[in-house]
């Protein structure tokens, strides 16, 4: 999906303009075991075009468990590690305690982009979750039970992003979102998916 161009027209600042693209997750909904209301969560990742190939370059070499130093095709891999084949796979959190490789891969790119991201400032990729409360919503101003999260995660969606891009790049007079990417789904051609406006 093509993204959009925010103008902050009322903040100054010596930085023009910043190019960033932006990676979303699906809902996921979560019960709080201590009030028992019910939550609905969406996160996005911000990544700044001229960050991205060495935040991708510091995650490939992360899947390497023993080397740091990774390589697509194994006959070109100089460590001959016999790892490769298990560590050339997809992540996805539903499996990572099924594959000890798997497990190693997530651990090490969590520590990296949570702890060392951060701590050392280095600006290649920012996180921004947003939870909703839906206990506190009129669900029925959503829609029919069917449609119903869909229609609130859509509704929610611009905020998921504008707050995010507004928080982390404010000193920038332009914020320019190349791409938005997000998994295959409804949302594509839902009427509240939109994101051509400018705030």
């Amino acid at each position: 999906m093509k993204g959009v161009d925010y103008a902050l027209r009322d903040r100054s600042s010596t930085r023009n303009s910043i190019r960033i693209e932006v990676y979303c997750d699906e809902i996921i909904r979560a019960r709080d075991d201590y009030d028992g209301s019910i939550w609905m969560y969406l996160g996005a990742l911000f990544v700044p075009l001229s960050k991205k190939d060495e935040l991708i370059d510091k995650l490939l070499d992360l899947r390497c468990i023993k080397y740091n130093s990774w390589h697509w095709d194994k006959k070109n891999c100089p460590n001959k590690c016999g790892y490769h084949n298990w560590n050339n796979t997809e992540i996805h959190f539903a499996e990572i305690h099924r594959h000890r490789s798997k497990f190693e891969i997530a651990k090490r790119w969590l520590k990296f982009l949570v702890e060392e991201n951060n701590k050392r400032n280095l600006g290649l990729v920012y996180f921004n979750i947003l939870g909703i409360d839906l206990t506190k919503l009129d669900l029925e101003r959503f829609g029919e039970d069917k449609g119903r999260d869909l229609n609130i995660y859509n509704r929610f969606f611009r905020t998921l992003i504008a707050s995010g891009a507004k928080f982390f790049f404010s000193e920038y007079k332009r914020i320019i979102i190349e791409n938005i990417y997000h998994d295959k789904g409804s949302q594509e051609k839902h009427k509240y998916f939109s994101l051509a406006y400018t705030l």
